[in-house]
């Protein structure tokens, strides 16, 4: 079948409009129309690219020689479908090639979106208009230049969309170009934030990038409203639509500002002195704009959030201090911290005492010895060096420099019909765009959480692991509450964890478990809370939405009597500290609070919330299980045994001749692994469903084979003891009994 198909493929494969046609078949196959449409493909060509294509043939089933051959078949006009797609950007107008700029660079840096695709978040909040608006404009954009093709699938397990761009192999040195354009056109604008004598300027644009979640604060302490800020250097905000743009370009110069002038070290040293000990730190990174140390004396133990722009309310009531640049306009906001104010060279100027208890006062010590000893910090947090004044946010270019025209235009050069009653309006009431000098009235987030989880009724596998084994893992969850089950692929490991979820319930009488299989694209807004945008009324509404391991660890909490089991399996295949975030710091220190990046609720691990998981050790394209995870969780190690394979084979009624084949591959493969990586490389699970020679054949070609080209062939310098591995094995499996020594 794929031998014809690849032929058809060769044989359709005359010009670049073919080329693309095909590729688009096979690669957004739900699409593939629609797209041929927008670029203006000629009709009968698109067809007849279709019929040769199987109805059949999602794209992530294509076989590798097939998609070699559309591969080969769309870079043999590289150059040419290159021109093509450089010509139509070309005819683009100024505004639209800004707008198509501004996608791109979020294209660059992903591909992949959960839930929300992120490219027209970002153009919904560049354009301030509606989300479904701004899908429309990035779609049609793309398309029509041949950059990129939109192509969705829903996750019938996990209950979400995946949103997906395919990038066709021309566009790729297109889209870094016009990418990097986008960083130029910020660089006055990062300037800004590194040298402004404007502390309340970046504490405004520190709530936008956080979505104006907790702007009360700014009032709290400046006694001013944030938007009057944001206006002032017309920086685009929509409530509801993250600016990933302007997250991603901005976090490192505010990343890199605070971390160089905040008074990290100052602190610390001056904890130090009074007698506490650092237990934690959380440094600023990637959208967390401060810097938190858990301190510990041998009386209490105290968290202090440095955090100069204070953009959210951390955590309350836990012996919190904040310190952040003053004066208070109402410290009645921050009853139950104490707050530290700083004045713009980050010299303690007041010390608020909002608790009044033996540690506030002690912690009030700590930060008077400040003004008295040397700070390593700049003098200058806040140099005057530039002037700021006219510097704005570089927004998208519009035909008449009139922002009020911004969304129409642009929906109008995309052939879109503009509608004149439309969500918003512009300042004359002519048609849909953008009052930039308005707030959208959106309601604020709201957190709801699902009464009752329901647990899908288990499904185990036929065959039990062995009973010691099987206790050795129970014992090992119920003494430390979270285990990783690691071992080379096919010993058995989900089978393991699925078992001992099982048993660890008593079998569903005493508690309930769910499985989870973690992937490259999990990520945080998967596992535990994510944004989402709900109709309410005429207007919308922003809500946290919680996700798996929220719903479960709510359900633990009402159920304290029964045991929750979640397994996990493969768990490095997952970035787990961007996937687990503040759960990391939960997990070891369960019965403390932390506080959840969306919402700003408490994140705690109830008792009786178990985690069994399983990763792979020598897998390509997974994460390492560093020392962090190894920290939190308890490491039970299985490896490959002979044994099982024996008692395996056994019991598939294998004759005896290929059984010592069989053997003698298991022996070898693993030789090999632990000669060149240190690592058994297969477990007795890969000869699952041998029965004859044949089917060890094609276990063999199939599974065991590609598995040792994968790690030492890829780079294409042949490795001479796996080359000869191979070439023994091969001469076993066609005459067994002359291989046998």
């Amino acid at each position: 079948m794929s031998e014809a198909l690849e032929e058809k493929i060769k044989d359709f494969c005359k010009d670049p409009e073919s080329a693309l046609a095909l590729y688009l078949r096979f690669f957004t196959p739900n699409n593939a129309k629609v797209y041929a449409r927008l670029y203006g493909m000629d009709g009968d060509k698109a067809w007849r690219a279709f019929s040769i294509v199987p109805q059949y043939y999602p794209s992530r089933f294509i076989p590798e020689r097939v998609k070699n051959a559309i591969i080969e078949c769309i870079n043999k006009f590289s150059m040419n479908l290159e021109y093509e797609s450089r010509k139509r950007i070309s005819r683009l107008s100024e505004h639209e090639r800004d707008a198509l700029s501004y996608v791109l660079y979020v294209l660059n840096h992903s591909r992949d979106f959960v839930d929300r695709d992120q490219s027209a978040e970002s153009l919904c909040a560049m354009l301030q208009i509606e989300y479904k608006e701004a899908e429309k404009i990035v779609r049609e954009l793309l398309a029509k230049t041949g950059l990129a093709f939109y192509y969705y699938k829903k996750d019938i397990i996990e209950m979400h969309i995946n949103h997906h761009y395919v990038i066709p192999p021309y566009a790729n040195k297109i889209i870094n170009e016009l990418a990097g354009q986008v960083e130029q056109k910020f660089k006055p604008f990062i300037d800004m934030i590194l040298y402004s004598n404007n502390p309340k300027l970046l504490n405004a644009i520190l709530i936008a990038l956080h979505d104006g979640k907790d702007s009360h604060i700014f009032k709290a302490v400046y006694g001013e409203d944030w938007y009057n800020y944001i206006k002032m250097i017309n920086f685009p905000y929509q409530q509801g639509c993250n600016n990933y743009i302007a997250k991603r370009i901005l976090d490192k110069a505010i990343t890199d500002k605070l971390s160089r002038y905040a008074p990290i070290q100052d602190v610390k040293n001056a904890l130090q002195r009074k007698g506490f000990e650092i237990e934690i730190e959380v440094p600023i990174r990637n959208g967390h704009w401060y810097y938190t140390y858990l301190a510990s004396n041998n009386n209490y133990k105290v968290t202090i959030h440095i955090m100069p722009f204070p953009y959210m309310l951390p955590e309350e009531g836990k012996r919190e201090v904040i310190v952040l640049i003053g004066p208070l306009d109402n410290p009645d906001v921050f009853k139950n911290y104490v707050v530290v104010e700083l004045d713009n060279n980050l010299k303690v100027s007041k010390i608020i005492d909002m608790v009044k208890e033996d540690w506030s006062r002690e912690i009030v010590k700590v930060f008077k010895s400040l003004n008295s000893s040397a700070l390593v910090i700049s003098p200058s947090f806040l140099p005057s060096e530039k002037d700021t004044a006219k510097v704005e946010f570089p927004m998208i270019k519009t035909k008449e420099n009139d922002q009020g025209q911004t969304t129409d235009t642009l929906l109008d050069d995309l052939d879109f019909g503009v509608s004149l009653d439309g969500k918003v309006k512009t300042k004359d009431g002519s048609g849909i765009g953008v009052d930039v000098s308005g707030q959208k009235n959106v309601s604020s987030a709201s957190l709801k959480i699902q009464e009752e989880f329901t647990f899908p009724a288990p499904r185990l596998p036929e065959q039990k692991p062995k009973e010691d084994l099987l206790n050795k893992v129970i014992k090992a969850v119920e003494n430390s509450k979270q285990v990783i089950i690691i071992g080379p692929p096919g010993t058995g490991k989900t089978h393991l964890a699925m078992w001992a979820a099982h048993k660890l319930t008593d079998e569903g009488r005493s508690g309930s478990w769910i499985m989870v299989q973690f992937h490259k694209n999990y990520r945080y807004d998967d596992f535990i809370e994510r944004m989402i945008l709900k109709p309410r009324g005429t207007s919308t509404e922003l809500a946290i939405e919680p996700q798996l391991f929220l719903r479960l660890r709510h359900y633990a909490q009402q159920h304290k009597d029964k045991k929750v089991v979640l397994v996990i399996d493969e768990i490095n295949r997952a970035d787990v500290a961007n996937v687990f975030g503040e759960l990391m710091f939960a997990l070891e220190y369960r019965g403390h609070l932390v506080r959840r990046a969306y919402s700003g609720e408490d994140l705690e691990v109830p008792e009786n919330l178990y985690i069994i998981a399983t990763a792979n050790d020598i897998d390509r394209g997974t994460f390492d299980i560093g020392v962090a995870l190894r920290r939190r969780f308890k490491i039970v190690k299985i490896d490959a045994d002979v044994k099982d394979l024996k008692e395996l084979l056994k019991t598939q009624g294998v004759p005896k001749e290929v059984e010592e084949v069989a053997v003698d591959i298991f022996n070898g493969v693993n030789g090999l692994f632990e000669d060149l990586i240190g690592k058994k490389g297969i477990g007795h699970l890969f000869f699952k469903g041998v029965k004859d020679k044949e089917s060890l054949i094609d276990t063999w070609n199939s599974s065991i084979k590609p598995l040792i080209e994968d790690y030492f062939f890829t780079t294409g310098i042949v490795n001479k003891k796996a080359d000869n591995l191979i070439e023994d094995i091969e001469e076993k499996l066609e005459n067994p009994k002359s291989g046998q020594h």
